[in-house]
């Protein structure tokens, strides 16, 4: 009889205080956790689990408090359980307990975690519905019985109705049985009682447990549930991971069973494993990120437990509660009547924290704005926001590899030119993250880091001419004349003390005017300018950039005081059309490949538009319009009528807004109106003969593009200078002088095109990249480091025109074969003819050349000749050709017959030529 009787009062337990033992203590907690879930139950709907639990932290602070309750006296139950267990196995005194209550004891163990687990999933959030699929699957491993045992305790959906049931039913009446057995009373003592609804009642006050709204990425279960998700993310074989938990079960039950000496062995090796268990849930807690990365931090998300006086006075909250993407939003309490997001971004679609970020779950001013962005699209936190799973998931990981963010292109130029390596370690395509401080990656950072979307911006307001960065927003933000005066109003009120926000918001749309281009793109290249009619000037007249001339005026000045004098504009901005016209989504935002150059991420070309003569568009049907094409067009709710088909690039991207079939003949939509642009097919002439094979539309049609033939560029360690990676001032300054600028046809050159046919090359349009004079020096009193470079860059200068050069601009003119400036003459010499070149530019004392040049007169370079490895300027026997056509044209009109004739065979020409024709001598 004494055998199967308990010990009494657990005399010689260690963990007995005043207000009773461990195990009184889990006794109270669990009465507790169990009738304050009763109180819970009644607000609680396992329909729609978050949105009750959400509308209990927004309107109901007394439901709030009864599930802290019922919260706090769960953990303490759980915790004061597994202690009063180990206080048991301390002492020993497992056996003074009959073997069939231990094993039924064992049982509970299971089962009270089960209790647990459940009550963490019942928050349907997206932390319980991650931990309810894991459970789920790894209970149906269990051999035999396992599908059908976690069917019934989890059910056969993510619907929570069964799960309730057990949880709030089975499990806790069939724990309470074995606790009545274990402990021999129904009701906990009321000292221990007592003193667990003092501490679990106090602690409800002012924490609260969370509940994880899916904006944060970072989703993991309860605290004792970590080390498991840990173990199954190594374990190669789940199974074998319960086949364990199922072991370590038996060997728990096995400790009443056996002798005392392996008794004592089991205990070890389950303090052991206990051991290593906890440290696992810490790592788990504290060094887990998202998707498992290695990320220390402290928990802070929406699903865990957030610090705040349950009782605090707070706006009135409606009836019903405000919703927003399918769950309760508080922001809408009082950011109501907000206007201006445009319909896809409207606050009644998407709400404020999706966006915004802070704590849509309370009423409490400074917890609902609390860790919010007021500045939300920023690529550092953009994947938090816009790339949300409801929203463009897949575009933030596209834009963060594409070159408008890595500006690849760029820092390999750079770091060529100082003679650096170019790319980085394992040949990764280098970023503008990831500079270093080198000579090359300071000067970088000082003069050309601004320029990327990943630059982050702080301020409200329009993106104007001097923007930078932004992420999203760079391009998607539009603010309104009502937006800019609620702004307006919003400064002048923050003056004078604490505003209410403004109530007409800037739109996040799709309607994308060159404008937002303009920040980045009227520098290095100054594709903005140019595509506008704009050229820079070295040297403005006095006035010009007076703001009270009068206007029109051939003038322009910056918002950084750049002066421009006004050139030919190219003639899609004349008609009308804007970047986005041609430009695509895939183009601008990447298409996820990190590439080494911005080349490689363009994809349209003329001829997408402009069939060449003979041939037809690439047109693809309409139902082959891939999902994210189609959303856009669902957006712009145009072109109308549905057309039969739409164009495609020669890479197979679709041109939403080119299109054919029902709609009449091909047509470019403009995007942001609407209007209806018919295309015109390439001319003949563009395709006839061999003479002009090789080139480009560029090659012709580019009137002009801005060049700058010279550059000095030193290190000042005096100086001061703005780091624009580091957001920091830093000492010593790169320092740049420019050389005189000018509006010019371009030069022309030779470049490769690799496609799957094989590679052919094509004769483009180029400029002066860097004729510079570099002292790469930074120490100061430092002997000079000068080295000078002369590379010249391709350019797609934006300033295409219908009429196309003269044949006397290519074959007759010294900057279009790579001379520089200057006279190009052909003289009678005898029986034969001379070319004579006088370049305007001074000899270069680094290399003799003209300080515009690219080649010498008829002559050819050795070394690096450009800023890219797959351009090259004319060779010498193509200079001679290029000249012996050009030596022609002194007598013959571009337009005449004869030349017609010797662009279609130009040999076979000559072999006719007349005996008057003065051919040039090459010696």
């Amino acid at each position: 009889a004494a055998a199967r009787s308990p010990a009494p009062a657990t005399a010689s337990l260690v963990l007995k205080t005043g207000w009773g033992t461990a195990g009184d203590l889990a006794t109270s907690a669990f009465v507790i956790a169990a009738l304050s879930g009763v109180a819970v139950a009644i607000p609680y709907d396992a329909a729609d689990a978050y949105g009750s639990i959400a509308g209990m932290l927004l309107a109901d602070p007394w439901a709030v408090f009864f599930r802290n309750l019922h919260y706090w006296a769960g953990q303490a139950c759980l915790v004061l359980t597994l202690l009063h267990v180990w206080d048991h196995l301390r002492a020993g005194t497992e056996q003074r307990v009959t073997r069939g209550v231990w094993l039924r004891l064992t049982l509970a163990l299971p089962l009270l975690g089960f209790l647990m687990l459940s009550g963490f999933i019942l928050r349907g959030d997206a932390d319980a519905r991650q931990a309810l699929r894991i459970v789920t699957g790894a209970t149906a491993l269990v051999p035999g019985i396992g599908p059908l045992l976690a069917a019934l305790a989890f059910g056969t959906s993510e619907r929570l109705h069964l799960l309730y049931v057990q949880h709030a039913a089975t499990a806790t009446i069939v724990v309470w049985v074995f606790i009545v057995e274990h402990a021999r009373r129904v009701w906990p003592r009321f000292r221990p009682t007592l003193a667990m609804l003092a501490a679990t009642a106090g602690l409800s006050l002012v924490v609260s447990p969370g509940l994880h709204d899916g904006l944060d990425p970072i989703v993991k279960g309860p605290w004792y549930f970590l080390g498991l998700q840990e173990i199954l993310h190594w374990a190669s074989r789940p199974i074998a991971v319960v086949m364990a938990g199922l072991a370590i079960l038996g060997a728990f039950a096995a400790i009443r069973l056996s002798g005392p000496r392996a008794a004592a062995w089991v205990k070890r090796a389950l303090v052991a494993l206990a051991a290593v268990y906890a440290a696992l849930c810490l790592v788990g807690g504290l060094l887990r990120g998202e998707d498992w990365s290695f990320a220390p931090t402290w928990p802070a998300g929406g699903g865990n437990l957030r610090a705040g006086f349950v009782f605090t006075p707070t706006v009135p909250a409606p009836s019903p509660l405000p919703t927003a993407m399918d769950r309760p939003e508080g922001c809408l309490v009082c950011h109501k009547g907000v206007t201006g997001l445009g319909i896809s971004h409207r606050p009644e679609a998407v709400g404020c924290a999706s966006c915004h970020g802070g704590d849509p779950l309370t009423l409490d001013t400074a917890r609902a704005h609390a860790g919010m962005d007021l500045v939300p699209g920023n690529l550092a936190n953009a994947r938090l926001r816009c790339g949300q799973p409801e929203c463009h998931p897949a575009v933030i990981p596209r834009v963060k590899v594409s070159v408008m963010e890595t500006m690849s292109g760029v820092v390999a130029v750079d770091r060529t030119a100082f003679g650096e390596p170019p790319g980085t370690a394992g040949g990764r395509v280098p970023t503008v993250s990831g500079l270093g401080h080198s000579a090359a990656d300071t000067h970088l950072r000082q003069l050309c880091a601004s320029c990327h979307l990943g630059q982050v911006k702080s301020a409200l307001g329009p993106n104007g001419e001097d923007a930078r960065g932004g992420g999203c927003e760079a391009c998607h933000l539009r603010y309104s004349p009502e937006a800019l005066k609620a702004l307006g109003a919003y400064e002048a009120a923050k003056l004078k003390g604490p505003a209410g926000p403004p109530t007409v918001h800037p739109a996040v749309s799709l309607d994308i005017d060159d404008a937002q281009c303009f920040g980045c793109h009227s520098r290095s290249g100054r594709i903005s300018t140019s595509y506008e009619g704009w050229q820079e000037m070295h040297d403005p007249p006095a006035g010009a950039s007076d703001p009270n001339r009068p206007g029109p005026s051939v003038y322009r000045v910056l918002a950084d005081e750049r002066v421009f004098e006004r050139e030919l504009p190219d003639i899609h901005q004349q008609l009308g059309m804007d970047c986005v016209d041609c430009h695509t989504a895939i183009e601008v935002m990447g298409d996820g490949v990190a590439h080494a150059r911005k080349s490689g991420q363009l994809r349209v070309a003329c001829v997408d538009c402009h069939a060449r003569a003979g041939t037809s568009l690439d047109l693809v049907p309409a139902a082959r319009i891939d999902p994210e094409s189609r959303k856009i067009l669902a957006i712009r709710q145009w072109p109308g009528a549905a057309p039969v088909q739409f164009g495609r690039t020669a890479s197979g991207d679709l041109l939403v807004n080119v299109v054919a079939g029902a709609t009449g003949p091909p047509a470019m939509i403009r995007k942001r109106t609407g209007q209806r642009l018919p295309l015109k097919p390439a001319l003949a002439v563009c395709a006839e003969g061999r003479g002009h094979a090789r080139l480009s539309c560029e090659s012709c049609h580019t009137a002009w593009a801005p060049r700058c033939p010279t550059c000095h560029t030193s290190f000042d360690p005096k100086a001061d200078a703005y780091d624009w990676v580091d957001d920091a001032d830093v000492s010593g300054a790169w320092k740049e002088t420019s050389g005189p600028f000018s509006a010019d046809p371009p030069t022309l050159g030779v470049r490769e095109i690799a496609s799957r046919a094989g590679t052919r090359e094509v004769i483009d349009t180029f400029v002066p990249g860097m004729v510079m004079t570099l002292d790469r020096n930074r120490r100061p009193g430092g002997p000079p480091d000068v080295v000078f470079r002369r590379l010249y860059a391709r350019i797609a200068a934006h300033t295409t025109r219908r009429e196309s050069r003269s044949c006397t601009s290519c074959h007759d003119d010294p900057e279009a074969i790579g001379y520089g400036r200057g006279t190009l003459r052909y003289e009678r010499a005898g029986a034969v003819g001379r070319w004579r070149f006088t370049p305007a530019a001074p000899a270069a004392p680094a290399d003799g050349l003209p300080g515009d040049a690219w080649i010498p007169f008829l002559g050819a370079r050795a070394g690096r000749l450009s800023t890219r490895d797959d351009v090259r300027p004319f060779t010498v026997e193509e200079q001679r050709r290029i000249l012996l056509v050009g030596a022609c044209l002194t007598c013959h009109p571009g337009d005449s017959a004869v030349m017609r004739e010797s662009v279609r065979d130009f040999d076979a020409l000559l072999r006719r030529r007349s005996a008057r024709c003065l051919l040039p001598a090459w010696n």
